[in-house]
C-alpha cells in the first residue's frame, strides 16, 4: 500500500486588491520541495484567432461574431487572442515570479528558447496585472490561471456557500485580466481520518456540484476549465479524497494529474521509475478519460531523485519520454521556486535526442546499388 502526498506552493486566492484574501480562515502559506525563439512567433493584439472548445461547452452563449464549427459537437469562437496548444509544453509561474516584471520578463525568454508554449500561474495573493498576462500572451504563450480551492483539501462537510462565491468571483477577476484557462487545484477533501468518516458518495456529490458551477461560469467567461488531481487517482478507481477522473471529466477540459514521482511515499518502485510510474498514470487517465485533454504534472525539483540511481537531468527526460510514449496531450513541469536551469536542459537535451531519431527515421536505409 501507498501513500501520496502533495507538495506544491500554494497561495490562498486573492479577490480583486491584495490585501483582500478569499479565504482568510487558511491564512497564507507555501509548501516547497526544496529550440530557438524563431519557433515561437509573436502574437499582435490585431490578429485574430480562433480556439476549439470541446463538446461539453456547448451550451456557451454565442455573440454575433461566434460560428459554429462543421467539426462534431465543437464550438468555435472567434477571439483576438492566441489558441490553446496542441500539445502543451509548459512550466510553472508563481505569483510572486508573475508580478515582478525583471522576473517575468527573464522567465519568458528563457520560455520561448525552449519552445515553452503554456504557463501555469499563481493568480493569488494578488492578481496579475492585464499588462503582465499580455506581455506573457504576445511570447506566444497560452495562460492559465491557478487557483486553489480548498488549501490542504477541503475539511468540512460542506464548503460555505460564500466560499464558492468568492471562487466564482476569482474566476471572473482572471478572465477579465486576460487568461484564457482557468485551473483548479486543491479542488477536493483533506486526506484525514475525519474527513474519511464522510462517504464517499457524499463527497462525490459535493465536489460535482463545484465543478459544475466553475463549469457555468467558464462558459459565460468563454475559458477553459481545468482541474489538478493527485496522481494516485489515476491508480484509484476511488479515492477518500473525493477525486475520481470519470467525475472531473464531465466538467474540465484538461485533466492535470500530478505525476510526481517522488509523491507516491512508501511505493519505493514508483519514486525509483521516473518514466514507469508517469506512463502509467498518464495511460491510465487517457483510458478513463477519453474526451477530456489529459496533460502532466512532472517533477522539476530534485526530492527523492537519487533513489532511483539517476542524473537529475535523466530523471526529467525519462518523465518527458514517458508522456511522448503514453499519448499524452503535454506536460507541465513544477518547480517551486521556478528555478528551471536544469529543466531547460533536459528538455533541449530532449528534444535534440527527438530530433535525431527523427532524422534517421526520415532518412531511412540506404538502397544497395
Amino acid at each position: 500500500m501507498f501513500f501520496y502526498i502533495s507538495m506544491t506552493c500554494v497561495h490562498i486566492p486573492y479577490a480583486y486588491r491584495k490585501s483582500s484574501l478569499l479565504f482568510p480562515e487558511y491564512g497564507r502559506q507555501e509548501v516547497s520541495p526544496g529550440g530557438s525563439q524563431s519557433d515561437i512567433p509573436s502574437i499582435e493584439k490585431s490578429s485574430p484567432q480562433s480556439r476549439i472548445v470541446p463538446s461539453h461547452k456547448e451550451n456557451l452563449e454565442n455573440n454575433d461574431n461566434d460560428a459554429v464549427s462543421s467539426e462534431k459537437n465543437q464550438v468555435r469562437v472567434n477571439y483576438y487572442d492566441i489558441p490553446a496548444p496542441e500539445f502543451v509544453r509548459g512550466i510553472y509561474i508563481s505569483n510572486r515570479t508573475v508580478n515582478s516584471r525583471k522576473s517575468l520578463e527573464r522567465i519568458i525568454e528563457d520560455a520561448r528558447k525552449n519552445r515553452i508554449n503554456t504557463f501555469v500561474v499563481d493568480v493569488q495573493n494578488e492578481m496579475v496585472p492585464r499588462e503582465f498576462v499580455t506581455m506573457i500572451k504576445n511570447a506566444g504563450i497560452f495562460p492559465v490561471a491557478r487557483i486553489v480551492v480548498f488549501l490542504g483539501g477541503l475539511t468540512t462537510k460542506t464548503p460555505p456557500e460564500k466560499y464558492i462565491g468568492n471562487l466564482l468571483s476569482v474566476m471572473d477577476a482572471a478572465a477579465y485580466q486576460g487568461f484564457l484557462e482557468v485551473q483548479l487545484d486543491y479542488i477536493r477533501y483533506a486526506d484525514t481520518k475525519e474527513m474519511e468518516k464522510i462517504p464517499l458518495s457524499f463527497k462525490y456529490k459535493t465536489i460535482n456540484s463545484i465543478l459544475e458551477k466553475t463549469h457555468e461560469k467558464a462558459n459565460s467567461l468563454s475559458i477553459f476549465l481545468s482541474a489538478d488531481l493527485f496522481g494516485r487517482v489515476t491508480i484509484n478507481e476511488n479515492d477518500s479524497i473525493g477525486q475520481k477522473l470519470e467525475n472531473f471529466s464531465k466538467f474540465a477540459d484538461v485533466i492535470y494529474p500530478m505525476l510526481y514521482p517522488s509523491h507516491y511515499t512508501n511505493d519505493d518502485y514508483r519514486i525509483s521509475h521516473p518514466y514507469e510510474t508517469v506512463k502509467e498514470g498518464l495511460e491510465n487517465s487517457l483510458k478513463r478519460c477519453k474526451n477530456t485533454k489529459i496533460v502532466a504534472y512532472l517533477q522539476g525539483f530534485t526530492w527523492r531523485v537519487n533513489q532511483s540511481g539517476k542524473s537529475f537531468t535523466e530523471y526529467l527526460k525519462d518523465q518527458l519520454q514517458a508522456v511522448d510514449d503514453a499519448g499524452g496531450n503535454g506536460w507541465i513541469i513544477w518547480n517551486a521556486g521556478n528555478d528551471y536551469d536544469h529543466s531547460f536542459e533536459a528538455i533541449a537535451s530532449y528534444d535534440r535526442m527527438k530530433r535525431k531519431k527523427v532524422s534517421r527515421l526520415e532518412s531511412g536505409p540506404k538502397e544497395l546499388l
